[in-house]
């Protein structure tokens, strides 16, 4: 009788081997669009636990850069400082952990044409009528 597997979801450990057996870029994305897919789908305790144990080197530092960042944007994403068993500079005395950094301004940056850009910026009305008659 054939044991049937139960189905897990991979870490970003695992992630980082499907990685180096993959080289081209193509196939590497659909890994971290698997990952991603996968990920999503677990509760938060899972989704933590699948951040860690730091993955190895994929072979290329702007890969190896990018997984770092993907651990730490997911983690933080959950309330969570960075992935578990890192240090993110918190006080190994205290045991205390520090909290995730908030965005520096909710504003949302949209392309707009030059002349509602020029309307909208924080720019003294003085230097936008000044900017109006430079550009005609």
């Amino acid at each position: 009788m054939k044991r049937v597997q139960q189905y897990q979801a991979a870490s970003v450990a695992v992630l980082a081997g499907w990685l180096t057996d993959h080289p081209d870029e193509e196939t590497r994305w659909r890994l971290v669009a698997e990952f991603l897919e996968e990920y999503r789908h677990e509760p938060p305790v899972v989704r933590l636990a699948l951040l860690s144990p730091e993955p190895s080197s994929v072979g290329d530092p702007h890969w190896d850069v990018f997984l770092a960042a993907l651990a730490e944007h997911l983690a933080a994403k959950d309330g969570h400082a960075g992935p578990p068993g890192l240090n993110h500079g918190d006080s190994a005395s205290s045991g205390s952990r520090s909290t995730p950094p908030q965005p520096a301004s909710t504003r949302s940056f949209t392309h707009r044409p030059h002349s509602v850009a020029v309307e909208s910026s924080s720019t003294p009305k003085s230097w936008r009528s000044h900017e109006r008659c430079a550009s005609a």
